[in-house]
């Protein structure tokens, strides 16, 4: 019985220090004062989110050469550039994110759906060439925004900001479904 109430202490502590300072630094990552507290584009689809996250990053590049990167991203396009094998999981078109611009992923209008994962679609919302992207949710609630801001003739900053909300029978749903597929996909892939 000791060991199990100091596991479940253990646990909590873990837990509440991720809460305190791990999250809120995750949630707004390298995002300057005034990013985390000027309006963008896409907030008044969600205007009091449950999941609130502005982040940041100084990119080496003008808009026009980082536009072509972010209109492509998606699941089965050209992924998203991050944590490939979590984010890329059973796409089509592999594992590894994009290393060079798709040319069948760069022409897109408002409306188009957008595929996340092999369960989940959101749709473009907003397309603003070399200024500003906006995906939905296909009831065109809450957004996820990527913003460039030219700092110099060299330098963009790209912000990235979601606003989210949800039921929690939602997220449960969608854990789930996430978890058998991945379950099926790695199944599938220890038979072949």
């Amino acid at each position: 019985m000791k060991k199990v109430l100091a596991v479940l202490v253990l646990i909590a502590m873990v837990m509440s220090a991720y809460m305190l300072w791990a999250r809120p630094y995750q949630l707004n990552w390298g995002a300057t004062e005034l990013e985390l507290n000027q309006a963008m584009p896409g907030d008044h689809l969600d205007p009091q989110p449950e999941f609130f996250a502005t982040r940041g990053i100084t990119i080496s590049g003008m808009p026009e050469e980082i536009w072509p990167w972010l209109l492509q991203m998606g699941y089965s396009r050209a992924g998203y550039y991050g944590y490939d094998i979590v984010e890329n999981l059973g796409s089509p078109r592999g594992i590894r994110s994009a290393d060079r611009i798709l040319p069948e992923f760069q022409e897109f209008k408002i409306g188009d759906e957008v595929p996340i994962s092999s369960v989940a679609r959101m749709v473009f919302y907003a397309i603003e060439p070399n200024q500003c992207l906006i995906w939905t949710g296909t009831n065109q609630k809450g957004s996820f925004l990527w913003a460039l801001y030219p700092i110099d003739e060299k330098q963009t900053r790209l912000i990235s900001r979601i606003r989210w909300s949800f039921h929690w029978t939602e997220l449960v749903v969608t854990v789930v479904i996430t978890l058998l597929t991945i379950g099926m996909l790695y199944f599938k892939a220890m038979r072949s």
